[in-house]
């Protein structure tokens, strides 16, 4: 059985020149399998020109797409021992861990056609391979995000033999401490926390498992779970996590990259996030706004659209400052509001969105008051962070998404709980969103790519078609109503005289 490996590569690799890392690891990976490299490609089109050139010299050829490095190299033996029983020319699986598996297997004995036009035949003719190592091992190790990218280079400089590992093996080394406090701290050194109690009520804590996909990140086994639920007040506490000294560190390029690739923008007129008929009335002709941890500035650049007559300020770490929204009339800061002041009276609404959860606990009462403090009287608060109280919220563990960089997990029960324990603010509205429902197709994708079981997968595939049916969004219009969005929002305006 003598196997021809074809490997492309991606523009994305270009990223910190990380290209040429990968496709050695893949080469190396192939190699110590019994898979002789035929070449490395620019982009798929090209492998496939190549494969015509030498089809004659292998029983079967591989395509490998780089940003899947960690080829499991039994199922592509496996694969071809199907072509052979079955006298087919195609084969493909699912059910491998995304990330392991090969685009394609063709056997090339007794084949006159072209590659490419073998490749780009009728599919019905291809035989498919279920693969179990994703129901068995749960996780994901493809490289299409680019802290995953992160992850997989420093796993190449932790695990030096990572090559030659099975799936089995490999998945076996990211449960081992020494690896999984790597994954947990991002690869980033800090000093790192463990909770053996609520650090809001004392209660007891206990795990939540991730059981329908895999945290973002990827390469975190499912074993060592990442998230602990209060028995009482129903906090949920990363653990460990980074101490409040270090947690800027897991703000980098390659998260910066993530969210400059990203062609989602969730601030529009229809939005519930963009919906101020509460409290818009109220406001100054020339209100000062401020967008603590803006990403991008998506929702700065909506709200200048949407009043001109507003001084808008977009506000991130330094390596996040978008200074180009300064053309658009927006002024830019660089701030961790963590830490710092955010001013003196001096705005008349503040905003966060999908940012509380990324604050350490122990800072949760510091980050309130310096908002508290920010705002001038009568002044609004308004954020949004995911809520546990909505099954929604569970759906392909939505929840557990956010991995290392939500320290927190919060839920409407906890935040009326901790909101009235600090009588400053007035609560003038609760609503719901759903960046799950806004991206549904995305998310029922990438369920079918991740969950463990095809099961779930069918379930997606099911989701992904009703979703998409409903032009009018009203199903999510109704969910919403129902509170059952992934996200909750609250409008708080600011009450004179209190500290």
């Amino acid at each position: 059985m003598k196997i021809g490996g074809l490997i492309y590569s991606h523009s994305r690799l270009n990223f910190k020149n990380s290209s040429q890392r990968v496709h050695d690891f893949i080469q190396d990976r192939l190699k110590s399998g019994g898979i002789e490299v035929i070449n490395v490609f620019e982009n798929r089109d090209l492998a496939i020109s190549e494969a015509d050139q030498v089809k004659g010299s292998f029983d079967y050829i591989v395509l490998v797409d780089a940003m899947s490095p960690i080829v499991d190299v039994d199922l592509v033996k496996t694969l071809a021992s199907l072509l052979d029983d079955c006298k087919a020319t195609v084969a493909i699986s699912e059910g491998a861990i995304p990330g392991t598996q090969p685009e394609l297997v063709v056997r090339m004995k007794e084949v006159n056609d072209s590659f490419s036009s073998i490749v780009s035949g009728n599919r019905d003719q291809w035989k498919l391979k279920r693969w179990s190592t994703q129901n068995k091992h749960n996780n994901q190790f493809n490289l299409y995000k680019f802290k995953r990218l992160k992850m997989f280079l420093g796993l190449l400089d932790l695990i030096p033999e990572m090559a030659t590992l099975s799936i089995d093996e490999f998945c076996s080394r990211l449960e081992s401490d020494m690896v999984f406090e790597r994954l947990i701290s991002y690869f980033e050194k800090g000093a790192l926390i463990r909770y053996e109690v609520c650090p809001y009520c004392g209660g007891r804590i206990n795990p939540i498992h991730a059981a329908m996909s895999q945290p973002l990140v990827g390469f975190l086994p499912p074993s060592r779970p990442c998230y602990f639920e209060c028995e009482q007040c129903k906090l949920i506490v990363l653990s460990p996590a980074f101490s409040e000294n270090d947690t800027h560190r897991l703000y980098d390029d390659f998260d910066k990259e993530d969210f400059v690739k990203s062609s989602s923008n969730p601030y529009t007129s229809d939005s519930p996030r963009c919906d101020f008929s509460k409290f818009v009335d109220s406001m100054p002709t020339n209100s000062a706004v401020i967008d603590l941890g803006g990403g991008i500035g998506f929702f700065s650049q909506f709200v200048k659209s949407s009043y001109p007559d507003w001084e808008v300020t977009h506000s991130d770490f330094e390596l996040k400052k978008n200074d180009q929204l300064r053309e658009k009339g927006i002024q830019t800061r660089a701030l961790n509001f963590v830490k710092e002041p955010i001013g003196d009276a001096c705005y008349d609404l503040v905003t966060t969105w999908e940012v509380i959860e990324h604050i350490p606990f122990s800072l949760f009462d510091n980050v309130f008051l310096n908002i508290y403090k920010a705002l001038r009287p009568g002044g609004v608060f308004l954020f949004s962070t995911p809520d546990f109280d909505s099954p929604l919220c569970h759906v392909f563990d939505f929840c557990n998404a956010g991995v290392p960089h939500h320290l927190t997990v919060l839920s409407k029960t906890w935040l009326l709980d901790y909101l009235s324990r600090y009588p400053r603010w007035e609560i003038m509205d609760i609503r719901y969103n759903s960046d799950l429902l806004d991206g549904m197709e995305m998310w029922c994708d990438y369920a079918r790519q991740t969950s463990p079981s095809f099961q779930v997968q069918g379930l997606a595939h099911v989701m992904r078609s009703i979703f998409s049916s409903d032009c009018a969004s009203l199903l999510n219009k109704t969910l919403l109503q129902e509170g059952l969005g992934t996200e909750i929002i609250f409008t708080l305006r600011r009450l004179p005289g209190k500290n």
